[in-house]
């Protein structure tokens, strides 16, 4: 059966995602197209408050959107 999407998680370094997951992401060159329409999600973790996961979410999230994933944010009715 084929996947609908891929959801990443990563402990958070320096405000980046550990070098295993970089070292995914960069390798993922040769699957490039065949994660188009998929739905793509990340999350982090980080020790501190204000630790970087925000950014290390985003890499992940800019590697997936380059691939033709779909990235869905969240809304918020007020």
């Amino acid at each position: 059966k084929e996947h609908e999407g891929i959801v990443f998680g990563t402990p958070t370094y320096f405000g980046d995602a550990a070098a295993e997951v970089r070292r995914l992401i960069d390798e993922s060159v040769k699957y490039y197209g065949k994660f188009e329409g998929k739905v793509g999600a990340a999350f982090a973790s980080c020790g501190t408050h204000g630790g970087g996961a925000e950014t290390a979410i985003m890499s992940i999230l800019q590697a997936f959107l380059i691939h033709g994933m779909i990235i869905q944010g969240i809304s918020v009715e007020g």
